[in-house]
């Protein structure tokens, strides 16, 4: 046993490094180390179909678990139309044209049934995959929660649609229109219900268990328990999971919003305070966990999370056979490129009602990989099903195509269309009318830096930021970051509103060095990253540069500019992810306090 986990441990590092430096995502390491194991150590892992099933069933609420806590739940809400469509409409609708065109294209008499149960298993899209391609690249948010909002949830789709419908007609049972629509209602339906009582019952327990280790144990049993009594009911453990972590992460997100210095505040305006409506109050404002202990269960998770899913990608690996794919390498190709331009017409349609552009489309084709899902459907079909080897060798080969082709092909389109997603994004987070005459001059520099600020837009901080957490990590250098918001610029004139945004530039960049960074990463949102500078340092000329903000008075008198400041440094565990969630969070204490706030 010893000897399993010590090779898993060098291959999941190999890979991890080789990401590292060539971009390209573990996934495809993950296999080709494992692979290339087979025959250094002969014998020494062995796995079963049988194996490979129970583990990946052990993996699966792990595995999804810190990307459900990563994913925007405000973005995704927003788009939730949109990856319904990708997830649900687009599935069904790809299913059917692919049943429809296998018939006539692969040179055996497969029932319509059986054709069903094929395609739907390679619907099923690999979640961990895109999320490690997309989180290498700097690419636009709504892409990004259209990519892995649709791998998330597709695989609901994909899985009620064969175990409930396909994998029951296989095995002779007739099921009439009326109750596949009854089952699909019932599957749904409990899942969700399963999924928020596990996110009820996690949250009072959070709150009753204050311990740290008590708590992250609490956030994996919300998804661990959730998928098991979905499983045993014999319903979809993956959307309970889903239901579980995204309704645990929105009453958390309401808890975490507690400030308990409101309620010394509070009782300090009043004279006469009692102290034991003080006390009965404070569960009012005291949060069960802070922010900043969710922040680090969120890397935990993350790192549990990397492990397993090297576990389920190495087992893979070991599930190669060779002589099989090569037997049915006609058909696996066939189906490959049918799938692939089933995939394309239906995003093509969704993102031209979209207005998108044709870089997204082929974004989002190549993020259809398919992963271990498939293959557990594939394991579940009967023994004595004419078609097993056949239908087993087309799900394993599109994995390995999948993952290969559409990840490599993926990775070099990105890179070579980086400026142009560079452009989306800085469109994405710009509020200004486009313009019918173009100039050529100004959107080359609108590329890099804002108009009104001469900050960098948010693409172009956001990439200094990455380098510059790194390089204070490896060389062990101080990183201070400034964020501020202007609250109230609305109520200033629009030509005042132009004049206080120059004001703000000139101020900047007369206090800052010159080798800090000024970004605009929101209309009102702006961050400056002080390097070599410390806590102390950074407080200090935030507050000179306060100062400098609130001399600002509107030409009528009437208004004065208010801004609120936040500071945060990095550490070793840091990301850009986290470093923008503490220096919200002090944000928001600062709009509160009136204050400079430090997040810790």
């Amino acid at each position: 046993m010893i000897e399993i986990v010590t090779i898993l441990l060098f291959i999941i590092l190999f890979a991890r490094v080789s990401e590292e430096y060539s971009k390209i995502p573990t996934t495809l390491f993950l296999i080709i180390y494992a692979y290339l194991t087979t025959f250094i150590f002969v014998g020494v892992i062995t796995v079963t179909s049988e194996k490979f099933d129970s583990i990946l069933y052990i993996m699966i609420p792990v595995i999804l678990l810190p990307d459900l806590l990563k994913i925007s739940i405000e973005e995704f809400k927003a788009n939730l139309g949109s990856i319904l469509y990708l997830a649900v409409v687009s599935v069904v609708i790809s299913i059917i044209v692919g049943v429809i065109f296998a018939s006539f294209i692969l040179p055996y008499n497969i029932s319509i049934v059986a054709l069903m149960a094929l395609f739907t298993m390679l619907m099923a899209t690999d979640a961990i995959t895109v999320s490690s391609i997309f989180a290498n690249f700097h690419l636009p948010s709504q892409l990004k929660i259209y990519a892995e909002g649709e791998s998330l949830l597709n695989d609901v789709t994909a899985l009620v649609l064969f175990y409930f419908i396909a994998l029951p007609m296989i095995n002779g049972l007739n099921i009439s229109i009326i109750e596949v629509n009854q089952i699909i209602a019932k599957v749904v339906i409990l899942s969700i219900f399963i999924g928020a009582v596990s996110a009820f019952l996690g949250f009072w327990a959070i709150k009753i268990l204050k311990d740290p280790i008590e708590q992250f144990i609490i956030i994996y049993l919300v998804s661990i328990v959730s998928f098991l009594v979905a499983e045993h009911l014999h319903i979809s453990g993956i959307l309970a999971v889903i239901t579980a972590v995204v309704i645990f992460r929105i009453i958390l997100h309401k808890e975490l919003k507690k400030n308990p210095s409101l309620l010394i505040s509070k009782y300090k305006k009043q004279k006469n305070g009692d102290i034991y409506n003080f006390i009965s109050e404070m569960s009012k404002y005291i949060p069960a966990m802070t922010k900043r202990e969710f922040r680090g269960y969120k890397k935990e998770t993350t790192y549990i999370g990397l492990f397993a899913n090297g576990v389920v990608f190495v087992i893979i690996a070991y599930l190669f056979k060779i002589p099989l794919l090569f037997q049915y390498s006609y058909e696996i190709i066939v189906v490959f490129f049918l799938t692939t331009i089933i995939r394309y017409g239906s995003i093509f349609l969704f993102m031209k009602i979209k207005k998108k552009p044709i870089r997204w489309i082929n974004t989002l084709t190549l993020s259809g990989v398919k992963g271990a899902l498939s293959i557990i459907m594939v394991h579940s079909l009967p023994k004595d099903f004419i078609y097993l080897d056949m239908f087993e060798a087309i799900v394993v080969g599109n994995v390995i195509l999948t993952t290969f082709i559409y990840t490599i092909v993926l990775v070099v389109y990105i890179n070579i269309s980086k400026n142009k997603f560079k452009q989306d994004i800085i469109n994405d987070n710009s509020s200004k009318p486009k313009d019918n005459n173009i100039d050529f001059d100004k959107i080359a520099k609108s590329m890099q830096k804002d108009f009104d600020t001469n900050a960098y837009n948010k693409v172009f901080i956001e990439e200094i930021l990455e380098r510059e957490i790194f390089r204070s990590i490896r060389y062990k250098l101080e990183l201070s970051i400034i964020a501020f918001k202007l609250q109230n610029i609305t109520l200033f004139k629009e030509d005042e509103q132009k004049k206080i945004l120059n004001y703000i530039g000139k101020v900047v960049f007369k206090k800052i060095r010159a080798n800090d960074y000024f970004g605009r990463i929101g209309d009102n949102y702006f961050i400056i990253l002080t390097t070599n500078t410390s806590l102390s340092g950074a407080t200090i000329l935030a507050n000179r540069i306060e100062k400098k903000f609130s001399k600002f008075v509107a030409e009528d008198k009437n208004h004065k500019l208010h801004s609120s400041f936040g500071i945060a440094d990095t550490n070793e565990t840091d990301t850009i992810e986290t470093i923008i969630e503490k220096i919200e969070d002090a944000l928001k204490k600062a709009k509160q306090t009136h204050n400079i706030q430090i997040a810790y």
